[in-house]
């Protein structure tokens, strides 16, 4: 215990007569620390990170996925230029992207989040998204998809129209002539009436659906803004300023005692 306080108290007087000897040296380390952190803190930008959470009601998530994760990996390339023709975007914005992630919120809602981290003077998040919208649509073996839902869905759309035009001649005839005429699908007003509200929801529904014939629609948008911190900057080069001139000043000493 006696040698742990004694050994304590060297390492005590030891960085004390270190301070000492080299008090110079150390507060020129930390003035040259202030200064690179003021410098640091003139050249930092915001930060910029947007988290939309969107909606696929026919797109596979994984196919999402995989056409985001190629995203980012151009952006951990560097390839900054693959990344401006595939996505149709200016070439200074790309640069200011440092990462693009996608994360399954709910499989079964077909819900999920991309998640886009930038930096620069204005927020750039915006045209990313549109940028990968478009390049999701871009997507051969999605645009023919689409297309085809797009089709299946119309052509239900002319069907549930024209069951339901039918239903009201059904219904009129019933109304005023207490028959349903020619046409004798249907004579219970009552279950008329369920047919026509049944096809009536049909085609309402097909609506829907019809708008969501796109890669994803966005459900909602969070935009997260950090700015440099001034105190920050000073703090952290500071810091490191200090370490590293300490550690250079104890191996020139220990080297030149050598000597």
């Amino acid at each position: 215990m006696q040698d742990k306080e004694l050994n304590i108290e060297d390492l005590t007087q030891g960085i004390v007569s270190f301070i000492k000897k080299n008090i110079v040296f150390l507060i020129g380390f930390l003035i040259l620390g202030l200064i690179l952190g003021f410098v640091r803190y003139q050249k930092a930008k915001p930060a910029y990170q947007t988290n939309v959470f969107a909606k696929s009601t026919f797109i596979p998530l994984d196919l999402v996925k995989n056409e985001v994760t190629s995203v980012n990996a151009l952006i951990e390339e560097g390839n900054y230029k693959q990344l401006s023709e595939d996505l149709n975007l200016d070439s200074t914005q790309v640069v200011k992207f440092s990462s693009v992630k996608f994360f399954n919120v709910s499989e079964d809602d077909k819900i999920f989040s991309v998640q886009i981290k930038s930096l620069g003077d204005a927020n750039p998040n915006q045209a990313m998204v549109e940028g990968i919208s478009a390049y999701l649509e871009s997507n051969e073996f999605l645009s023919d998809y689409l297309a085809t839902k797009s089709e299946q869905l119309s052509y239900n759309d002319e069907i549930y129209k024209q069951a339901l035009a039918n239903l009201l001649i059904v219904q009129e005839g019933i109304i005023i002539g207490g028959k349903a005429s020619s046409y004798s699908l249907i004579t219970d007003p009552g279950s008329l009436s369920d047919e026509i509200v049944k096809y009536q929801k049909l085609i309402k529904n097909n609506a829907l659906l019809l708008d969501e014939v796109v890669p994803y629609r966005v459900i909602d948008s969070v935009n997260i803004v950090s700015s440099p911190s001034l105190k920050k900057s000073l703090l952290t080069t500071t810091i490191v300023i200090l370490f590293l001139g300490s550690f250079f000043l104890i191996t020139f000493r220990l080297f030149w005692t050598k000597s």
